[in-house]
């Protein structure tokens, strides 16, 4: 569940930096879920989580 929370921030982080330069919201949501990602991968990393 972890892994997954992890690409799903991945991909809303890829998504909202294409619209980031244009939009404050999207740069910050951006930032947001790239923070999301490192800490779903780093807590998958210490339970063993070893990828689909």
């Amino acid at each position: 569940m972890i892994e997954t929370c992890a690409e799903l921030c991945r991909a809303c982080a890829d998504e909202c930096e294409r619209h980031a330069e244009e939009h404050g919201h999207c740069r910050l949501c951006a930032e947001a879920c790239r923070d999301c990602e490192r800490a779903c991968a780093a807590t998958a990393t210490s339970l063993g989580a070893t990828g689909p």
